[in-house]
C-alpha cells in the first residue's frame, strides 16, 4: 500500500508543441521522459537555417539555455527532419536541474520556437538507472 499523498514520478508533457511561424519548425507532442531524456514525437524541421540547434533550460526563455545535443549526441547544426521522433540526451550540465523548456534557437534568428513543462513535475530518473 503507497502512503497517502506520495507523489509518484511521472513523466512531463509539454504545455505545447513546437510550430514556427511558416514551414521552419512543427512537431508533435514533447515529453520530458526521464531526468535525462526529452523525447520530441514527429519532429520536422525545414534545415533553412544553417546554425539552428535544440536547446534546454529553465527560468525565461528568453534567457540563453545550455544546448541539447542531436538524436545521435552531435552538437552540429540541426539537419533536415521530417516527421520524426528524436530521442534526445540532457547534457551533464542540464541533468538533476528543473527542465522549464525545450526550444530551437539561432544565433543569427533568436528563440525560433520553444515549448514550456508545467512547474514542479517530479520527473522519474532513467531506467538504465535503476537496474
Amino acid at each position: 500500500m503507497l502512503p497517502e499523498g506520495l507523489e509518484v514520478p511521472h513523466p512531463s508533457l509539454a504545455d505545447g508543441t513546437l510550430q514556427s511561424d511558416g514551414p521552419l519548425v512543427t512537431s508533435g507532442p514533447v515529453l520530458h521522459q526521464d531526468t535525462n531524456t526529452i523525447v520530441i514525437r514527429d519532429f520536422s524541421y525545414s534545415g533553412d537555417l544553417d546554425d539552428a540547434i535544440f536547446v534546454v533550460g529553465s527560468g525565461d526563455v528568453a534567457a540563453a539555455g545550455v544546448q541539447l545535443p542531436d538524436e545521435k549526441g552531435g552538437e552540429a547544426p540541426l539537419r533536415k527532419y521530417k516527421r520524426e521522433t528524436l530521442s534526445l540526451r540532457l547534457p551533464k550540465e542540464a541533468r538533476g536541474k528543473p527542465v522549464q523548456y525545450v526550444g530551437v534557437w539561432s544565433p543569427s534568428q533568436g528563440m525560433i520556437t520553444s515549448v514550456t513543462f508545467p512547474p514542479n513535475d517530479r520527473i522519474p530518473p532513467p531506467v538504465e538507472s535503476l537496474v
